[in-house]
């Protein structure tokens, strides 16, 4: 008797799950045909669809990415006003926090081709709350924190938040060899060059690769010339 009533409650619990994915299809279809008055007006939050979900939350998460792509595959344009995609991935984010693709995917795509950077970067900062230090387990963990540093950089124009993200995704075993230099180079911009020279003596001291280690010990002799130059600077005379 027990397990025919666990036998029921799991099938109540798929068809409830069948019924808020059908409800969530027509939703969006009527939004990619311009039917919504308001675009996605009604579609649930991610909170909102947690509970829907009803135990089956990284499911709901993959349905609702793959309307992502498609809704992102059958728009004709995209302002800046148009939310949509960005609630879509924000919501998957919310099912499964743990979905290391769709952030980087996300970020990406907003940055790119919705040039919503705010957006943007409030997804890929949500990912690196809740990813954590699991990010560094993954050898493309660091473009997360890069794509940050590059929204910053050219988007944004802060340079010292750049610099900050840039540092970030230099800690990543598998990020590219360059990128140390170049938060190194926007560190002394902000000017700061002991920073960059202690960022990049740790480097050094870390890399077994030689060609990268000269690389760094020239870097790292430029910017101490830099260093005394500006200390030898008469007071009151513009940089």
């Amino acid at each position: 008797m027990a397990r025919t009533l666990r036998s029921l409650g799991w099938a109540g619990g798929l068809l409830a799950l069948a019924a808020v994915l059908y409800a969530l299809q027509v939703t969006i279809d009527q939004t990619r045909r311009g039917q919504a008055p308001s675009r996605l007006q009604y579609f649930p939050s991610g909170e909102q669809l947690r509970v829907l979900a009803l135990g089956y939350r990284e499911a709901m998460a993959d349905f609702v990415w793959l309307q992502a792509i498609q809704y992102l595959g059958g728009t004709d344009g995209w302002p800046r006003t148009d939310l949509t995609f960005y609630r879509l991935v924000d919501a998957v984010t919310t099912l499964d926090p743990r979905y290391e693709f769709v952030y980087l995917a996300g970020g990406v795509v907003l940055t790119r081709y919705g040039r919503q950077i705010d957006e943007s970067n409030r997804l890929l900062l949500k990912g690196l709350r809740n990813l954590g230090p699991a990010l560094k387990e993954n050898p493309f963990g660091w473009w997360i924190p890069f794509m940050l540093g590059y929204n910053y950089f050219f988007y944004k124009r802060d340079v010292a938040s750049a610099a900050s993200y840039f540092l970030l995704a230099s800690e990543h075993p598998g990020r590219p060899g360059y990128l140390p230099l170049l938060a190194a180079r926007l560190i002394a911009e902000r000017d700061d060059p002991e920073v960059a020279i202690r960022f990049l003596e740790r480097m050094h001291a870390e890399s077994r690769d030689e060609n990268f280690r000269k690389d760094v010990e020239a870097k790292i002799e430029e910017l101490r010339r830099q260093q005394g130059a500006r200390s030898q600077r008469p007071s009151g005379i513009p940089r």
